[in-house]
């Protein structure tokens, strides 16, 4: 079964070159791989270097436990740098193929299985750990295309190709992360701001809390009832917050209203909402 799987991928490379030209060539990423890891510890598994994968194959490394928590944590951690891991035998082998300053992302997450992708660069290349970082627009842009012109080709219920573990412990979410939730709660329930300040074409000014939050939510579709809604207060009251934004930023348009946030200096996540 094991030739079957090697042969597939061998034959299967050609249909990732258009992506796999575009890492190199542009981001200086060589390495990419596929896996959808089931609860069970199998794998559908594919990736452009098939010298790895019959590496892979031949130690057994399906088998390590440590590395497959870490794979079925990024259901909790949707980006993962290799170089903030604890090593263990497959990053080890990574490390050995000059398979290095990678990340892990997961893009889909069942109760039974996860959708995980690896990009890596080499040993030397440590820089393109600020890649990931500040463009991960990038990765995602890369995965959509994947999923667009080789997600459905796969055989991923064929069990025929599909690489067994003989490891039978099971799976935990849990592995990644030391910080518990409660932990980041208490630290946002510390650290309320009142003021968020901003400069906009050359004008600095600040925003209340209540002024940010309702920006925040303008800014991903809400309507003014929504947002009334969700900050309990009066459609009236938002739109004295949003005039309030108006009047300082000198913005009147609801398009350069929302690029206060776009071209702030921060990045907020749209979970950051829940913590305001």
């Amino acid at each position: 079964m094991n030739s079957l799987i090697l042969s597939f991928n061998r034959d299967f490379i050609p249909k990732l070159k258009n992506i796999c030209d575009m890492l190199l060539e542009n981001l200086n990423i060589h390495y990419f791989e596929y896996t959808k890891l089931y609860k069970s510890g199998k794998r559908f598994y594919i990736t452009n270097n098939q010298n790895w994968l019959e590496y892979f194959i031949k130690n057994n490394l399906q088998d390590n436990m440590e590395q497959n928590n870490i794979l079925w944590g990024t259901n909790a951690n949707r980006y993962t740098l290799w170089t903030g891991l604890n090593s263990n035998q497959v990053l080890s082998a990574y490390y050995k193929h000059d398979m290095w300053n990678g990340i892990f992302t997961h893009h889909n997450s069942t109760e039974d299985s996860r959708d995980l992708f690896a990009f890596s660069s080499t040993v030397q290349n440590k820089n393109i750990n600020n890649l990931y970082i500040n463009n991960l627009d990038i990765i995602n842009k890369i995965i959509l295309i994947f999923q667009r012109d080789i997600y459905n080709k796969l055989p991923l219920e064929n069990h025929k190709y599909l690489i067994n573990t003989n490891n039978k412990s099971v799976l935990k979410t849990d592995s990644l992360s030391e910080i518990s939730d409660e932990k980041i709660n208490q630290f946002y329930d510390r650290t309320k701001i009142d003021r968020y300040y901003i400069n906009q074409e050359k004008r600095d000014f600040y925003l209340t809390r209540m002024e940010f939050l309702c920006l925040m939510l303008l800014s991903h579709g809400k309507q003014i009832k929504d947002i009334a809604r969700e900050c309990s207060i009066s459609p009236r009251t938002v739109e004295s917050h949003i005039n309030a934004i108006k009047t300082k930023s000198g913005c009147t348009q609801r398009g350069k209203l929302i690029s206060i946030l776009t071209d702030s200096q921060f990045s907020f996540s749209k979970d950051y909402i829940k913590y305001i």
